[in-house]
């Protein structure tokens, strides 16, 4: 059995002032989405666990030393006060020996000045669905992930 556990999650989406529009991710076309992987965990677009029929981001964490992002970068900048929710959908496979209360995360990258190359000013805002429950992370079954206003989120950097 493999260490660590896994997560597979669809693309996520952010609703703003300006109409967000859900995008088809395939290995070969992206679509401006980017995964980066570091320690031992890995990442691909894969069929593994397609939901809808559909493939997905396949997120393995073989042990506590490595982590995940898959990131999508606005073309234009937009003011946080122009965030009304986001969404994604996740699935938790029942192997994994990872703490029954984890599942994956949602970010909003805050760059303050909108000047990449200043970075003092930037961080994230993190929404981790174990703040939002006390219970277990669902297993072997597709999850969407609702991330608003109100929800608690915890501010990272910045």
């Amino acid at each position: 059995m493999r260490s660590g556990f896994r997560f597979v999650f669809l693309a996520a989406t952010a609703a703003l002032s300006h109409a967000a529009a859900a995008a088809i991710v395939t290995p070969a076309a992206l679509n401006g989405w980017s995964g980066t992987a570091s320690g031992a965990s890995t990442t691909a677009i894969t069929t593994t666990f397609p939901n809808a029929g559909d493939g997905s981001a396949e997120i393995t964490l073989n042990d506590g030393t490595g982590e995940v992002d898959w990131s999508y970068t606005l073309p234009t900048p937009v003011a946080l006060s122009t965030f009304t929710s986001g969404s994604y959908d996740w699935w938790r496979d029942s192997a994994s020996t990872n703490p029954a209360i984890q599942a994956p995360a949602y970010a909003l990258w805050i760059d303050n000045d909108c000047n990449a190359a200043t970075t003092g000013d930037q961080a994230y805002l993190v929404y981790e669905p174990y703040y939002q429950t006390t219970a277990n992370a669902p297993t072997n079954q597709w999850v969407t992930e609702t991330v608003a206003p109100a929800s608690v989120v915890w501010q990272a950097g910045g």
